[in-house]
């Protein structure tokens, strides 16, 4: 075993459990709202650009690259300056890129790179943090910020193309959700000051060589890129699948973030389950046949079943959504063996997913169907059942070859 070291824990100065929930509260409001407002714009976005399906579906890809870059980079840039100096640092960096976004087709590429950048450093320091600070209640921790995190995506799904009708622009409507990125930053603030490194526990890291050779960590991996590749996909697409089988505009929109509600309960449920066992194989299993169901019904084509298919998809989604997120936790033993395997996973993992919205759009852009770009979804999602089914077994990641 690794006897590398580092010393990460910190005692709180006061006890301030209330405020730590509020400010995790928020800054997981944060996590997806700026990518998934873009959906219900594209079109707007399209027209007034001039740009194909393929080129809108870099403004998905863009964060996804981000995330793949910036992933191994937000471990060490914890350890450098703490966890909670990082978190708060990238909630600037987010509010500059959705501020640059407005400013022609350099400015939305470019911001929407940037908000990406910040993006990734939550999504790798949220599970440490939560491996760190709620070490007995692991699933339960994750499922309330996953439950933010999802709530706010769906309300920028559903809001995105009203405002930008009312306010006049596509420009203006991505913009206001600028004000909860400055919600995020006075939430967090208090963590600034209600700790301070007091206490030097050694806490076992993994060597390099073991996480890139550990069948545990490349499971996790490919399940949370196979999971993102989905979940990105259908954030892009899904308002223009949506249109294709005569659903109002307006009405797509708001069936998209409707359907993200309705997967809320699959977070309140993992939870539940996950810290009751060791061992998340049947649950992951189940999470996983109910996405690839929704991808079928979805595949017919049937609107007037649409509400039943968007729902077992986002139950689907929004249950190995938090299951990547609880298995980063769970398959080790410190915060900071959490923060690397979230790393590592984030950053390859979403390497795979940033292939899907340009993937699917250039297919769409060939075939002028969705019948394609479905088969790939289903096929990805039998994948994902594999890769969850073998990283949910009860193992730590140095015992991954005992």
């Amino acid at each position: 075993m690794n006897q590398n070291t580092e010393a990460t824990s910190v005692k709180p100065l006061h006890s301030v459990p209330f405020l730590l929930l509020i400010g995790i509260f928020f800054v997981a409001a944060n996590m997806r709202t700026s990518i998934t407002s873009i959906g219900p714009l594209i079109n707007d976005i399209r027209v007034e650009l001039g740009l194909s399906n393929t080129w809108v579906g870099l403004l998905t890809t863009l964060p996804l690259f981000a995330f793949a870059l910036i992933s191994p980079l937000a471990p060490r840039w914890s350890r450098d300056i703490g966890t909670s100096k990082t978190i708060f640092y990238s909630l600037f960096v987010l509010l500059a890129g959705i501020l640059i976004r407005p400013f022609g087709i350099g400015g939305l590429l470019f911001g929407t790179f940037i908000i990406g950048v910040a993006v990734a450093v939550f999504n790798v320091l949220m599970p440490s943090l939560v491996k760190e600070r709620f070490p007995e209640r692991i699933g339960l921790a994750t499922g309330f910020y996953t439950v933010s995190m999802t709530s706010f995506a769906a309300l920028a799904i559903g809001l995105s193309l009203p405002l930008a009708e009312n306010l006049g622009s596509w420009k203006w409507s991505l913009v206001l959700w600028g004000v909860l990125a400055v919600c995020a930053m006075f939430a967090w603030r208090p963590q600034l000051k209600g700790m301070q490194k007091t206490v030097q526990i050694k806490q076992q890291k993994i060597s390099r060589a073991t996480m890139w050779k550990s069948p545990i960590v490349w499971a996790v991996t490919l399940f949370m890129g196979l999971q993102s590749f989905g979940f990105y996909v259908f954030i892009t697409w899904g308002p223009e699948f949506l249109l294709s089988i005569g659903i109002p505009r307006t009405e797509a929109g708001w069936l998209m973030s409707i359907g993200q509600i309705l997967g809320l309960p699959a977070y309140f449920a993992i939870p539940f389950f996950v810290d009751r066992s060791k061992d998340q194989r049947l649950i992951t299993l189940m999470a996983c046949l109910i996405t690839i169901g929704g991808y079928i019904g979805l595949l017919s084509g049937s609107s007037s079943l649409i509400m039943i298919w968007l729902t077992l998809l986002n139950l689907g989604q929004s249950a190995t959504l938090g299951l990547t997120f609880i298995l980063f936790a769970k398959r080790t033993h410190n915060a900071v063996q959490a923060a690397q395997i979230s790393g590592m996973a984030q950053s390859i993992g979403y390497l795979i997913a940033a292939i899907g919205p340009l993937l699917i759009g250039g297919i769409h852009d060939l075939t002028h169907t969705w019948t394609t770009p479905f088969l790939v979804l289903i096929g990805s999602a039998l994948f994902m059942t594999v890769t969850g089914y073998l990283g949910s077994r009860d193992r730590y990641i140095e015992s991954s070859f005992e």
